[in-house]
């Protein structure tokens, strides 16, 4: 084999001669022309080798805030064994 080799969907691939389909949400596709590109493109989490994982992608929320009011807060108490004796 040619070129440096990579693991690409579980098979040995050169990285000189790399292209595939890459494929997002909504059923976008495009076609990248290095392995570099490819890299580039799965680093930021919005493209994916296999359209089945881009179909299946579960959006990540950011979490919802806290109103201070809600939080409660845990008293101790010193007799309780839990806290170092002074």
């Amino acid at each position: 084999m040619e070129g440096i080799p990579a693991t690409y969907l579980g098979r040995i691939v050169s990285k000189k001669n790399f292209r595939a389909f890459i494929y997002g949400e909504n059923g976008v596709s495009k076609l990248v022309n290095s392995w570099d590109e490819f890299e580039a493109h799965m680093a930021t989490g919005i493209w994916f080798a296999l359209k089945e994982d881009a179909v299946n992608r579960i959006p990540v929320e950011k979490p919802k805030r806290v109103k201070k009011e809600n939080v409660r807060t845990l008293e101790f108490n010193k007799d309780d064994g839990f806290l170092p004796k002074e």
